[in-house]
């Protein structure tokens, strides 16, 4: 701001009120410049906030000015501080144990994805226990969030009894996004958790790839947004290649070999799926590189956590929740 009638070196100081303490706080000081300039640098917080602040001198002469009630719009910082320069994230459920979201932010992780939604009805009510807990402490910590569902698809060789429980467990998740606030800024697309663990060994290809798209379908309807696919290279390849159009929905990768490419397995060489394009190039949007990223360095107390990289640039993964373009 500028003082007017310019003054030199006359001390300024930046309040904003506290509600709930009722009263004008101290956030920065500063002096004017000779034409009476004077500016002030502060901490921003992590989220989106309303502040009411004043502009007050502190010596020379008596000026006071005051704001109405300002809403200030955080775009989360996000760097590249996984390998080879990528955006880091995590992704955690129950096993992890106790969580510091602070501490997770502080070794570089800018997302983090909660199993909030299983389709096991035990599981499910444990996933929703501390994905509740954990979804509001992850975005105050700064991080970006997004909720996984974990497929269960029944034991039965029936298609019809296949179908109804994806569109059960549609709903659930469509449900925990709602319970969440639908796709508000920081928020990252659902995804649908794919794999061996929840696919009954009599289930055919044909039943997974229904299950799958029916899931995806209805959920991409309910939301007005693509969800993401969850799973490793290999099952993609054995039970979900019999229909291309999945390869419009964005791939989560699993593969946990050092390899450039996570489409490439040293001992079979190329896995290929729906989302593998010429030279085996896999079309991935993120990235599980490692199952066994050190817990407590990123604030977990379980030994090991998962560690995920993010394909694109920092303005893509902010567009991808939900954050406008840059002006």
């Amino acid at each position: 701001g500028t003082l007017n009638p310019p003054a030199n070196k006359v001390g300024m100081q930046l309040q904003v009120y506290d509600a709930k303490k009722k009263k004008w706080v101290k956030k920065a000081s500063s002096k004017t410049a000779a034409d009476g300039t004077f500016n002030f640098t502060i901490n921003a917080s992590r989220k989106t906030a309303k502040y009411k602040y004043r502009v007050v001198t502190t010596s020379g002469i008596t000026v006071a000015t005051e704001s109405s009630e300002q809403e200030v719009a955080v775009v989360p910082r996000i760097e590249g501080l996984g390998p080879n320069g990528r955006i880091l994230g995590t992704d955690i459920s129950r096993y992890q144990g106790n969580v510091n979201f602070a501490k997770m932010y502080a070794a570089g992780a800018r997302f983090v994805f909660f199993k909030s939604s299983d389709g096991g009805p035990n599981a499910h009510a444990r996933a929703v226990a501390y994905a509740d807990q954990w979804i509001p402490q992850a975005k105050a910590a700064g991080l970006l969030v997004g909720q996984y569902h974990f497929a269960q698809i029944p034991n039965t060789d029936d298609m019809n009894t296949v179908l109804a429980a994806a569109n059960a467990q549609a709903d659930q998740m469509i449900a925990r996004w709602n319970a969440h606030g639908g796709y508000s800024q920081g928020t990252l697309p659902l995804v649908l958790d794919i794999e061996q663990a929840g696919v009954p060994r009599n289930v055919t290809d044909a039943e997974a790839v229904a299950f799958v798209k029916t899931w995806l379908e209805k959920v991409a309807n309910a939301t007005g947004k693509l969800p993401i696919l969850y799973s490793n290279p290999t099952f993609l390849k054995n039970h979900l290649s019999g229909d291309p159009s999945l390869a419009n929905y964005p791939l989560w990768a699993a593969n946990y070999f050092d390899v450039s490419n996570p489409g490439v397995s040293p001992k079979v060489g190329c896995l290929n799926t729906v989302w593998t394009g010429e030279g085996c190039n896999l079309r991935w949007t993120i990235w599980q590189y490692s199952q066994t990223g050190p817990g407590g360095t990123f604030g977990v107390s379980s030994r090991g956590i998962d560690l995920n990289v993010f394909a694109g640039s920092a303005e893509e993964l902010l567009a991808l929740a939900g954050y406008p373009a840059a002006t």
